[in-house]
């Protein structure tokens, strides 16, 4: 399941992607604050996500 959080702050939006059964395990709603920490990283510069290249962060 993907699921679309907004930071506080402004800072830019996080797409986050669950299994199903996790999802369920949390029983997320709307407006609900939550904690993220990143296992797997992807960063895409302007002119690579354009040609649908992958550049892994660091």
């Amino acid at each position: 399941m993907k699921i679309a959080l907004v930071a506080r702050e402004g800072q830019l939006p996080l797409d986050v992607e669950l299994p199903h059964e996790r999802e369920a395990e949390l029983g997320l709603v709307v407006n609900d604050r939550v904690w993220v920490y990143p296992r797997q990283v992807r960063v895409f510069r302007r002119e690579e996500a354009a040609q649908g290249a992958e550049v892994k962060a660091a």
